[in-house]
């Protein structure tokens, strides 16, 4: 999901928009979300560039039905969206924005990414949970611990719920090059 909001927008209230993003975030779905003090007709005006990008180009071919992705949740770069009072919160602020990868291998034994954090003005190191969606060939069964190495931060472990799914959490991303993870079926 790409989610532009005003907040004071009329038809869509902002008062729910904080508690849809903490339940993205818990649901490990993927999604970025900028907001501002438009109303409906307003919102993302002057967003910055790269979020105005969301609205097409490379970001979007990257939600392939025929590829996985990474679903960002917990980003240490992530703005105050409030308790949903208009007077809560950061007026101008955004969810995983600037978060994306490249270089995914997943294949039966080992699901590898590179985690990257990039817009104008973020500041290092972002830390972030990511939980691989849509895997196509990366198929570990619920209850299998995963081992997890991080490029230049060791190593850990992931276990996958009853839904198939796994995450990987507090991701250290120490620049704008990315980290590269790795995890692997246990042997």
């Amino acid at each position: 999901l790409f989610l532009l909001h005003g907040r004071q927008d009329a038809s869509i209230p902002w008062e729910n928009n904080p508690a849809f993003y903490k339940a993205l975030d818990e649901a490990r779905q993927g999604y970025m979300a900028y907001w501002d003090d438009g109303k409906h007709d307003t919102a993302g005006a002057d967003a910055p560039e790269d979020v105005k990008a969301w609205r097409g180009g490379q970001l979007l071919s990257k939600f392939s039905l025929d590829q996985s992705f990474p679903a960002f949740s917990n980003c240490s770069a992530n703005r105050n969206p409030g308790n949903g009072d208009k007077s809560n919160g950061d007026t101008v602020g955004w969810m995983n924005r600037g978060m994306t990868w490249e270089g995914i291998e997943d294949d039966a034994s080992h699901y590898a990414i590179t985690i990257k954090a990039s817009y104008p003005g973020v500041q290092y190191p972002v830390i972030v949970d990511f939980t691989p969606r849509r895997l196509q060939k990366f198929k570990p069964s619920p209850g299998e611990s995963l081992p997890v190495s991080i490029q230049g931060l060791g190593s850990g472990s992931a276990i996958v719920d009853n839904q198939g799914l796994f995450t990987v959490k507090q991701v250290s991303i120490p620049s704008g090059e990315g980290v590269g993870v790795v995890i692997s079926k246990a042997k």
